[in-house]
C-alpha cells in the first residue's frame, strides 16, 4: 500500500527537495512528474487552475489505482498536496445541470 512516507522518500530520492515540514514536498514540475511516472507509473489524468493564487492543480493516476495531486506555481515549482490508493474514475452522463 502506497503511503505518504513512501511517496516522500521516493520523491526525495529522485530529487524532490523537502522543506522542514515533511508534508510540504516540492520540486520543479518536470522532476516531480518524472518521479511519479518512474516510481508509481502515474500519468496526468486531469488539471485545472485554482481560483486562489493561480496555481495549476493536477491529478495523476496509475492503472493500479494509486493517485497523487500536485499543485504547481507560476515558476514551475510543484508541491505534493495529497496521495492515496484505489482511485476510481467516474464518467458523468451529461444532462440538465451537469
Amino acid at each position: 500500500m502506497k503511503i505518504i512516507s513512501s511517496l516522500v522518500m521516493a520523491l526525495v530520492l529522485s530529487g524532490f527537495a523537502a522543506s522542514p515540514r515533511a508534508e510540504n514536498v516540492c520540486e520543479l514540475r518536470t522532476r516531480a512528474v518524472g518521479a511519479l511516472e518512474a516510481q508509481f507509473k502515474e500519468r496526468v489524468s486531469g488539471r485545472g487552475l485554482a481560483s486562489n493564487g493561480g496555481r495549476m492543480v493536477e491529478l495523476f493516476v496509475s492503472k493500479s489505482g494509486s493517485w497523487t495531486i500536485l499543485s504547481t506555481d507560476a515558476q514551475g515549482r510543484s508541491c505534493l498536496v495529497a496521495e492515496g490508493q484505489y482511485w476510481q474514475g467516474i464518467t458523468q452522463v451529461g444532462g440538465e445541470g451537469v
